[in-house]
């Protein structure tokens, strides 16, 4: 096979249901100079049949089968090895994409070779039944930056509409890619981010299109990946903290302005953990949750971030404003009633979550 402009990786794991609907979205590009790494990661049921039908259909598509199944990093880094196109796109096979997106990354690309392509997406709420409950856009303007300078003032724009963290909104410069050693690591939450993290260090050529042409399956029950309790939960997102603060100090860009940014997706994380930590399943009683607050207090990013924050989400502000103070009663008082929305009325949490 020639080298194609565009290699495309999906892992590919009890998704008998969506498999077909997302490759041929793939299928049904507008501008067709691509491969589709289908990396089959001993998936039972029918997945792996299905992959097999879908290659033996379309000379483009090729089909890795997996002996035992070993995540969704190991078999991103498995399709980044096997990829031989110019820019490389991680999608998901439980979603789809508007059949002019590869038209639209290959233009931007002739525009601005960029060594990444942003673009935006569509998160598709459905019950476990399957109904759409909602479908929630998010984009930003077209841009294309040629500098370091410019791209790293608007990066915490992207951070902002939580383009940043994901890799199926991406075109992946390979080369570049590969020159930096990077793997995806196999944690419960974040591999996406701390992995763009990595690759954005040092890009100096960047495109954001603005279409929401990425179509987000996200299944409101207790099966999917999101809604799984994770009791790591917290010490993951201060690792994305981090890494986010470590980025900027790196680029020598700690203004007051990146660290009210930063603290204000801090204290939400914060608010997160501090509702879990009212979930039986975290096992927390109430002098646990104290103490886990009170070693926070100590923590070196919370007083790094924590002072400078000034949220506008009315809920978080109070919740900043607790913390700022050390007010402990008062902050486990409020997890406890952020508990008690989410667990009774989540359409309540919802509309309080999206006003961020």
């Amino acid at each position: 096979m020639e080298k194609p402009f565009f290699s495309v990786v999906m892992p590919v794991y009890k998704v008998e249901k969506y498999l077909e609907q997302a490759v041929n979205s793939i299928l049904a590009q507008t501008f067709g100079d691509y491969e589709v790494l289908l990396i089959d990661d001993c998936s039972p049921y029918h997945s792996p049949d299905i992959c097999d039908r879908l290659a033996k259909a379309d000379q483009r598509i090729q089909v890795i089968h997996l002996e035992k199944n070993g995540g969704v990093s190991h078999a991103r880094n498995l399709g980044m090895d096997k990829a031989i196109g110019t820019y490389l796109f991680f999608m998901d096979s439980d979603d789809y994409i508007d059949d002019t997106l590869f038209a639209s990354v290959w233009q931007s690309i002739q525009d601005n070779p960029a060594q990444i392509v942003f673009f935006g997406m569509t998160e598709e709420r459905f019950s476990s039944s399957g109904q759409l409950l909602e479908s929630m856009p998010v984009a930003l303007p077209t841009r294309q930056f040629k500098d370091q300078s410019s791209l790293r003032d608007y990066m915490m724009q992207l951070e902002k509409s939580t383009l940043y963290g994901y890799a199926c909104n991406k075109f992946y410069n390979l080369d570049y890619l590969r020159s930096l050693k990077i793997r995806y690591e196999e944690y419960a939450l974040n591999e996406d981010i701390l992995f763009n993290i990595a690759f954005c260090r040092d890009i100096d050529r960047m495109n954001v299109l603005d279409i929401p042409a990425y179509h987000y399956r996200k299944c409101m029950d207790d099966h999917s990946r999101t809604s799984q309790f994770v009791k790591a939960y917290f010490q993951l997102h201060v690792q994305k903290m981090q890494a986010l603060w470590d980025q900027y100090n790196y680029w020598g860009m700690c203004t007051q302005q990146i660290r009210c940014d930063l603290a204000a997706i801090y204290t939400r994380y914060i608010m997160s953990a501090l509702q879990r930590n009212c979930d039986p399943r975290s096992q927390m009683s109430l002098g646990k949750r104290k103490c886990w607050l009170k070693r926070l207090y100590e923590q070196k990013l919370f007083n790094e971030l924590i002072p400078y924050g000034k949220p506008h989400n009315p809920v978080v502000r109070i919740l900043h404003m607790c913390l700022k103070k050390h007010w402990t009663l008062l902050t486990l008082i409020l997890g406890r009633v952020i508990y008690i929305v989410k667990s009774k009325m989540p359409g309540v949490f919802n509309i309080v979550q999206k006003n961020r």
